[in-house]
């Protein structure tokens, strides 16, 4: 946290926001998994009211996360924290879903703990195009966080600006948050990689606007809907 301060100090235009949480299991060592949920829930519960590592910077919003293509119980843990985490603080929930699966059974499962279809993002979507499942999950009230423009390995940006239309035009471009998931040196240009941070600023929104989708749609994806999900709208 004390990096990212020094970073937003030199930024001071920019929002930078930290969230606490937890992502997949794979990523949490075994002691995380092994400690009750409540004592989980404190630890992001301080990290929202109190500040994160004896700072005065305050976690913003609430991770969790899932595996793929099905739940284990380490899954359904997590995403319970998350859950209670929003309870307690009120502060929304943002996913790790792999490689999109799991999209719909997340929000499931976190609207049966008491979080509002409105206070969560589902992140990675767009690695599994579906028009009609984001189309529902949309529907549901619940955001679809798209950030892997530029990440050709996942597949070419077609795709994405292809479904992108297909949502906004179906009316549903106002549940859709638009970002880049770059968080290895090798996406970075300073580390002589790519496709770099300025990648959907400077070439993907572009692109939208060249392929017909409006100005106004692309300010809802940067601008108005993040407002609206971090507002609780």
């Amino acid at each position: 946290i004390r990096a990212v301060r020094r970073i937003a100090r030199k930024v001071p235009q920019v929002n930078v926001l930290a969230i606490t949480g937890f992502n997949k299991p794979y990523f949490c060592d075994d002691a995380v998994l092994a400690t009750p949920d409540r004592d989980l829930v404190k630890r992001c519960v301080r990290d929202i009211e109190r500040g994160i590592d004896n700072t005065d910077s305050k976690a913003a919003l609430v991770k969790g996360g899932s595996g793929y293509n099905a739940f284990q119980q380490p899954d359904r843990k997590l995403l319970r924290v998350a859950a209670v985490v929003h309870r307690e603080t009120g502060v929304p929930v943002i996913t790790h879903t792999e490689a999109g699966t799991m999209g719909w059974e997340q929000m499931q499962m976190l609207g049966d703990e008491g979080v509002p279809m409105h206070r969560i993002c589902l992140s990675h979507m767009d690695r599994n195009p579906d028009f009609w499942e984001h189309a529902r999950i949309a529907d549901a009230g619940t955001y679809l966080g798209y950030d892997c423009p530029g990440k050709t390995k996942y597949g070419p940006d077609e795709i994405r600006v292809q479904l992108l239309r297909r949502l906004i035009f179906a009316g549903h471009g106002q549940r859709i948050l638009l970002g880049n998931d770059l968080g290895r040196p090798s996406y970075w240009r300073h580390y002589g990689g790519g496709p770099g941070l300025d990648f959907v600023l400077t070439r993907f929104v572009p692109r939208l606007i060249d392929e017909g989708i409006s100005q106004a749609a692309v300010d809802d994806l940067l601008i108005h809907n993040p407002r609206r999900y971090l507002a609780g709208n």
